[in-house]
């Protein structure tokens, strides 16, 4: 069950994975071990409209930095406030909106966003 990454692999430009990112193999396993070598401090990054407190920047690299990149075949359950949706927003300069069971949840990067990325998810799936 890698929906999560695959969702991010379709919906988010290759080219901004690959120069942004550093995402060189187009797979879960290849976002994932990406995306954890690109860890930085969101700063700036606004959840729901408000500026992140530090606590919450400094959390979400240590989350990033301490999920098993070896258990995405599992699952991955994406939060309200995901570090890796923090990150991706970020690094590619994106907005993205989350429809979680019909409420957006909105992340938007410094100095406005190139594109938006639109995600949905449920209990289980997000696509």
């Amino acid at each position: 069950m890698t929906c999560f990454w695959n969702a991010i692999l379709k919906k988010v430009r290759h080219e901004d994975l690959r120069s942004m990112m550093g995402v060189s193999q187009f797979t879960p396993n290849g976002l994932v071990q990406a995306m954890k070598h690109s860890n930085v401090k969101t700063v700036g990054v606004t959840w729901q409209g408000s500026v992140v407190k530090e606590q919450q920047l400094d959390e979400n690299i240590q989350w990033i930095k301490e999920h098993g990149a070896n258990t995405i075949q599992g699952g991955y359950l994406c939060g309200i406030a995901d570090p890796y949706l923090f990150l991706l927003c970020y690094k590619c300069r994106i907005a993205i909106r989350h429809c979680y069971l019909g409420n957006t949840i909105s992340y938007d990067p410094p100095g406005g966003a190139r594109y938006i990325v639109y995600f949905s998810s449920n209990h289980g799936h997000i696509d």
